[in-house]
């Protein structure tokens, strides 16, 4: 069949490809536009999942500008490209997407013990009345959370819609290239997508483990599994792109052996990332009150934090240690918190100092504080896994067809050399 009859018998696909990306382009310019618009509210927080949001935007604008021109001119080349690219972007707007929903819950408690830092980003217009006193700073924070909240919901939801809009386009690709056409360049690109993702997931894992030990302590066992299972998706990556760079026709019998061993890691790596998956959120939940039942006391997180700032809010310009501004987390010489009273292992800001009221922060804000990165790196490494467990399915079913394709020419070839024939060259 030739290129032009492939296109010919699936020209509704073709045009939903032609059309479909021109709108989504445009879809995705707005999306980048409003990136960009919450970004500027939220460059002083962590703008991890917008950066990431504005990328896969610029990403989905050349995706679609690549799909687009591939559908008109008939160029099966670009479209395969489009094909990886699409399904690459489309795990990672489902991934930012879920993660503005976290990161919205969360955000509240940033806005509280962040107070000045937030409002340093923020137009005038969301706190343009005095907020110097108790009731002025409240009012403020309830306005800044409303906005960010907001912010990043809308946001996730865009990620989410433009996810959708492209996964269309993935199905007209498919259609149009045929299946066997993109199993082959989808275990060679597809290893190397993987390698990004086990090198992400590694970054993460190694990340809270030397850095947020004071908020985890014994309980990083999801950092573990983490770092575990990005060693496995990299042998999984190098055994799929191995296995293509040996599926000539006199190597195919090692091509099918290769891809076997492919499958077989690729069935446990699936086990491990939903595992991983399930833990990661499930610690992410946990970490909260695991934190505050050791912040006092067993592990005693306060202390070490060796921070005594750690714990002042953050509503007033008076820096920790200036003026009336305690240190909140200053003890006495035999060991005992100045700013707050603790009993039975739970401590609460000492209700009787006017300063500790007004500048220290609750224990339970201390705690949110503590377990604020470590939280947002769980959601995203079990986001991350969940969503890319997809990717690796579909992988799996193009290693399938490969072997499949492979095991067929070795048995061509054995009959060829029977009769004295040369084997013929896989498809």
């Amino acid at each position: 069949m030739g290129k032009g009859q492939a296109f010919n018998s699936c020209s509704r696909a073709q045009l939903l490809l032609i059309f479909g990306n021109t709108i989504a382009f445009f879809v995705a310019g707005t999306l980048l536009g409003y990136g960009i618009y919450v970004f500027s509210y939220m460059r002083t927080t962590n703008t991890a999942v917008v950066i990431v949001c504005i990328g896969a935007s610029v990403g989905v604008m050349i995706a679609t500008a690549m799909g687009a021109w591939g559908a008109l001119l008939k160029k099966h080349g670009v479209l395969k490209v489009y094909f990886y690219t699409v399904l690459l972007l489309d795990i990672v707007l489902l991934v930012t997407g879920t993660l503005c929903y976290v990161r919205a819950a969360e955000v509240s408690d940033y806005v509280d013990y962040e107070f000045q830092t937030v409002k340093g980003a923020m137009p005038d217009s969301e706190c343009d009345f005095v907020t110097t006193t108790a009731g002025g700073i409240a009012a403020c924070k309830s306005n800044m959370k409303e906005t960010l909240q907001d912010n990043l919901r809308y946001m996730g939801a865009c990620c989410i819609v433009m996810a959708v809009m492209m996964l269309f386009g993935i199905i007209a690709a498919a259609r149009l290239l045929t299946w066997d056409r993109l199993t082959g360049p989808l275990l060679h690109g597809g290893g190397v997508v993987m390698i990004l993702f086990a090198i992400f997931n590694l970054s993460l894992a190694v990340d809270m483990i030397l850095n947020e030990q004071d908020a985890l302590q014994e309980d990083v066992w999801a950092t573990y599994v983490a770092a575990g299972s990005a060693a496995v998706v990299i042998i999984l990556a190098l055994l799929g792109i191995t296995g293509m760079r040996y599926s000539d026709p006199m190597s195919a019998s090692r091509a099918a052996c290769l891809l076997l061993g492919y499958q077989v890691v690729g069935f446990i790596t699936v086990i491990l990332l939903g595992y991983l998956a399930v833990l990661a959120y499930v610690q992410c939940g946990d970490i909260t009150s695991w934190t505050t039942d050791n912040f006092d006391t067993g592990n005693k997180i306060r202390s070490n934090l060796n921070d005594n700032c750690y714990c002042n809010n953050d509503d007033y310009t008076t820096a920790c240690g200036s003026g009336n501004n305690p240190y909140c987390n200053e003890k006495y010489a035999n060991g005992t918190l100045k700013y707050y009273i603790c009993s039975g292992g739970t401590c609460t800001v000492d209700s009787s100092n006017a300063y500790a009221l007004q500048y220290c922060l609750t224990t339970s804000l201390c705690v949110d504080k503590a377990v604020d990165s470590a939280q947002g790196s769980l959601a995203a490494i079990g986001t991350m896994s969940a969503f890319y467990t997809v990717y690796l399915l579909v992988c799996m079913l193009a290693s399938l067809n490969v072997r499949r394709k492979l095991v067929e020419t070795v048995e061509h070839g054995v009959e060829d050399r029977l009769r004295g024939e040369s084997p013929k060259t896989i498809v």
